[in-house]
This record gives structure tokens, C-alpha cells and sequence, in this order.
């Protein structure tokens, strides 16, 4: 708790991810006795710290919090019951919004979407509809259909993973009932076709396991891989490197950063490139919840520098995910939020050790100084994988059920390997589309590859 002692607005945040936990987990009944309690406890705390108006602000920002995050997911619970109440194992019209695919094949398929309508009425909630039949829907397609409403069973539709936000199941038996209302070019949409050509484009350029590797690390393409890749990365503890995460977005800001700054742009403008980058980067990989916090902390380090201000990153990450939580509270089930924000807490948390190990390697001259340097690079690794790892030891053992102990020298091998690897991607990504050009400009690429499998 020491890193959060002079952090009100970070120890606010956590109050809100409280607050909607309580919300979502419990019965209303039991959470408005949550609430009772803490308002009945700072109504005692409040008259004994009358006299520090520090600490009497700090209450008031936690207790305003946990209140926001509590009603919110409230509101969402409640607004879920009243769209599947007495309509459970009934036939219903409803009014669709394709989000993405989940899965296609020959025989059935399944696809979240976004009800617009049930029965004439408007909603706003998200479902997963199933088909036992092959669909072909993309993103941004509209259409009407009669489908069956069941309620929403985590552990049968998606294993342990509550961070869907889904409403209900619609099951649908025959195509004969779907209309096409309308095949929108939203914004989303266009991304998500950009994102599959360019996904095409780089698996053709470099094929085999490479090129599907490559498709995955640089696109989020990862549907592609085998499953004796995906079954590896999982149990060295390198999985990460699949999953478009704050790590991508790192290196490749990281490297368009010092091309600018060896072209003298300055820092304001570098930063507004930066912020734009990572914009079209986590609309092209998806919208995940990792780049969504990436954005965000982004955000808050070029406000502090517009600003003149100190900029602090743990307050930045809790606020940032604090409002995410607002918009969508059915994230703080989701494992990639989770995993996001812990791990970069982690990272964080440990960043004073971090820098007392680098003043113990000061920068020297010769042979001494190619070895501290060495050195400084090696314990940074280790540090930041060890303090990552270590934050995610619950999330991993309560979700996969064991630990991964070999995830820091995976990482310390892997990572100068992905950053290279990354980064020639991006670079041959205009020549893998000119059929001419990609098999000679995508052989290193593919070689870096081919030593990461």
C-alpha cells in the first residue's frame, strides 16, 4: 500500500473497481448493505479526521468512487434482467449488430453481436448468437432475425471468462428467418476488412508457421497459428507476444519515436504522432482492452507534458482503467483487462528497484562500458519480467491452474527477438503487398521468425 499513499485518485480508482465488483457479483439487496457500510464508516472516520483537510478530501474522492462504480454496475445488472426476463426459451425478433466472429465452421457458427432490438423494443446489449448452421456475417452487418433466447451460462459458452458482457444467447436453428436490414462501412467494419487483407497479404508473402507468426505478432491475427504454437507459447509463459499488448505498441512508438527525433521533430509534435499512431494501431488489432489502457496512459503522458505537470504512471493506469470501468463494467471480468492493468502495475510498482540497479551500472567508456551497459540492459529484463510475472501469479493459477516458472528466461531470450522482428515487419509491410518484392524483402522477417518458433 505504499505506493499508493501519496495517489488519492489512484486509491479512488480502486475504490470504483471495488464498487463495480460488489455490483456485479452480488445481489442488490447485498450490495446496498456494502454501500450502507461504507457510508455509515465514513460517517464515523470523518468527524475524527475533521482537522486534515488532506484526508477529509481523499474520503470523499474514494466514497464518490466506490458510489459510481457500484451504480453503474447496478444499472448494468439490472438493465441485463429486464431484457431476458420472462422471455427465456422463447422464440423472439430481434434486431442485430455483427461485432466480430467467434467461430466458423462447415457444420455451425457463432458470432457476438450487439441487440438493437428485442420484440420492437430497444436495447443496447451484447449477445452471442449461435447457429448450427454455416453463416457468413461480417462485422458491421444489420439484419433481422427470429431466434430462440436462452439465459447465459458462463462455464458452457465461454469457459470461466465472465468479461464478455453478454445478455443472452440467441440460438438460431435455420436461415430462413434472417433478413439483411443493411451492411454498414462503419469505421470498426473497415478495420477489421483492412486488418484480414493485410493479414492475407503478409501469410502469403511468408508462408508456412512464419508467416502466420508474423500475421499474429504485427496484426493480432492469431487464428491462423497452429495449435501446437499457440500450446507452446502458452506454456513457456510467452503467450503475450500472440496477444497485441502494450509491449507492440512500445516498440513500435518506441522506434517511430527515435526516427523522428533523428529527424529533429520536436517533442510536441513527436507526441501527437505518437498518440495518432497508436490510435490507428489499436482501431487496426481489434479495440483490445490492453491498447485501449495503452492509449489512455498515452493520453495522460502527453496531457502532463502539454501541461507542464509531473506525470505519475500508476495514477494514469488505475484512472485509466477507473473509466473504462465506467463505460464498460463487464471488463473487470475480462482476463485481458485483468492481465493488462496488473502486470503493467506490477511493472510499475517495481520501477524504483529498476533504477537503484542501473545507478549501480553508471555509463563508462570502453570495454567497462559495453559491459554495464550489458548489464543494465540484462537486470532491466529480468526486472520487468520478474515484477510482471509476479503480479499475475493469482490470475494465472486461478484461470490456467498452474504456474508458469520458466516465463523470465523465455522472455529474456524471446523479447530481443520479437522488438527486431516486430520492427521488420512493420518496415516490409509495403513490400509483402507487391507480390514482385516479398519474397526477397520478407526472407529476414521470415528467419526471425523461424528462430522465435
Amino acid at each position: 500500500m505504499g505506493i499508493f499513499i501519496r495517489r488519492p485518485l489512484a486509491l479512488a480508482s480502486i475504490a470504483l473497481c471495488v464498487g463495480v465488483c460488489l455490483g456485479s457479483l452480488l445481489s442488490l439487496r447485498r450490495t446496498l448493505v456494502w454501500i450502507g457500510a461504507v457510508l455509515l464508516a465514513c460517517l464515523i472516520l470523518f468527524p475524527i479526521r475533521r482537522k486534515s483537510r488532506s484526508a477529509c478530501t481523499l474520503l470523499l474522492l474514494v466514497l464518490v468512487f466506490f458510489l459510481a462504480g457500484s451504480a453503474r454496475s447496478l444499472l448494468a445488472a439490472r438493465s441485463v434482467e429486464r431484457l431476458t426476463a420472462d422471455r427465456i426459451g422463447e422464440e423472439v425478433e430481434v434486431e442485430l449488430y455483427v461485432l466480430e466472429e467467434r467461430y466458423a465452421s462447415a457444420g455451425s457458427s457463432s458470432f457476438y453481436v450487439r441487440l438493437h432490438g428485442v420484440d420492437g423494443t430497444r436495447t443496447n446489449h451484447r449477445a452471442l448468437l449461435k447457429c448450427d448452421y454455416a453463416l457468413p456475417l461480417y462485422a458491421g452487418d444489420r439484419f433481422r432475425a427470429t431466434v430462440r433466447m436462452e439465459a447465459f451460462d458462463y462455464e458452457d459458452v465461454i469457459g470461466q471468462n465472465r468479461g464478455d458482457g453478454i445478455a443472452a444467447v440467441l440460438i438460431s436453428e435455420s436461415s430462413d428467418s434472417l433478413v439483411y436490414v443493411s451492411h454498414t462501412d462503419s469505421p470498426l467494419s473497415f478495420f477489421r476488412t483492412l486488418q484480414d487483407r493485410l493479414s492475407y497479404r503478409v501469410r502469403r508473402a511468408i508462408g508456412g508457421e512464419e508467416g502466420s507468426l508474423i500475421a499474429a505478432i504485427l496484426l493480432g491475427a492469431d487464428e491462423y497459428l497452429s495449435d501446437r504454437t499457440v500450446r507452446d507459447f502458452r506454456r513457456t509463459g510467452a503467450s503475450h507476444l500472440l496477444a497485441i499488448s502494450g509491449l507492440h505498441v512500445a516498440i513500435l512508438i518506441g522506434f517511430t519515436d527515435r526516427v523522428l527525433l533523428w529527424c529533429r521533430v520536436g517533442k510536441r509534435k513527436r507526441l501527437s504522432v505518437d498518440l495518432l499512431l497508436c490510435l490507428f494501431y489499436f482501431l487496426l488489432t481489434g479495440c483490445s482492452y490492453s491498447l485501449l489502457r495503452t492509449l489512455i496512459m498515452l493520453g495522460f503522458a502527453a496531457l502532463s507534458f502539454m501541461l507542464s505537470a509531473e506525470g505519475d504512471g500508476i495514477t494514469s493506469l488505475l484512472f485509466g482503467g477507473a473509466m473504462i470501468l465506467l463505460v464498460s463494467p463487464h471488463a473487470l471480468f475480462d482476463l485481458s483487462f485483468q492481465m493488462t492493468v496488473l502486470a503493467t502495475l506490477g511493472i510499475l510498482a517495481f520501477a524504483p528497484l529498476g533504477e537503484g540497479i542501473s545507478r549501480r551500472f553508471p555509463p563508462r567508456k570502453g570495454f567497462r562500458g559495453v559491459l554495464h551497459y550489458l548489464l543494465r540492459k540484462l537486470f532491466s529484463s529480468l526486472l520487468i519480467t520478474y515484477s510482471a510475472s509476479v503480479a499475475l501469479l493469482v490470475i494465472q493459477w486461478c484461470t490456467f491452474g498452474t504456474l508458469v516458472t520458466t516465463a523470465p528466461l523465455t522472455n529474456i531470450l524471446l523479447i530481443p527477438l520479437a522488438t527486431p522482428l516486430l520492427i521488420l515487419s512493420l518496415l516490409s509491410l509495403p513490400f509483402l503487398l507487391w507480390p514482385a518484392a516479398a519474397g526477397a524483402v520478407g526472407l529476414l522477417p521470415a528467419l526471425l521468425a523461424k528462430a522465435v518458433l
